[in-house]
């Protein structure tokens, strides 16, 4: 199987995508939730840069674990950077992740704040915001952009599923 990687910056949209997309399309596909991982096996994890990488690289394993063993992944974890996205393919297999761009603007992430981050970093109770702190390295050739601030979640949720399974044809 493989695994749909949703990077972009909190309150853009990936864990609704993902979730809209298992309800609508593929109720046995797997999340794997970057915030997930860091509060289940990654506790001791910061926010910075080697703890962001460990991060990642364990959402990437856990990722592979699950497409070797037959099932539809979709990852959603920030992961702001070519290198950690890179790290992240390697581990998968570049032929088994489908490099998702869920792309908005900054403005609309912070008056989404699902997760209340961006209140809570505004408090000072939080730093290393992704997209304020860290910088978000827009990925350079991602199999699929997904404008959340445009589109509404139904309409990114079709696009990622036509997008993703045109793409397994063309393998």
């Amino acid at each position: 199987m493989r695994t749909i990687w949703l990077t972009g910056i909190s309150g853009a949209g990936k864990s609704t995508i993902a979730k809209v997309y298992r309800s609508l399309y593929n109720p046995h596909l797997v999340i794997i939730d970057g915030d997930e991982i860091r509060k289940t096996i990654n506790p001791h994890l910061g926010f910075e840069g080697d703890d962001r990488d460990r991060n990642v690289e364990t959402a990437a394993k856990i990722c592979k674990l699950l497409n070797d063993d037959g099932h539809l992944v979709i990852a959603t974890i920030s992961s702001p950077t070519d290198k950690q996205r890179e790290k992240a393919s390697k581990i998968i297999g570049k032929d088994k992740m489908f490099l998702v761009y869920v792309c908005c603007p900054l403005e609309t992430a912070i008056a989404r704040d699902p997760k209340g981050l961006y209140a809570r970093y505004y408090k000072g109770e939080i730093t290393n915001m992704v997209g304020i702190d860290i910088p978000f390295e827009v990925p350079d050739n991602p199999d699929l952009t997904l404008n959340t601030d445009f589109f509404d979640i139904t309409n990114c949720t079709s696009t990622l599923r036509d997008s993703f399974h045109k793409s397994l044809i063309k393998k």
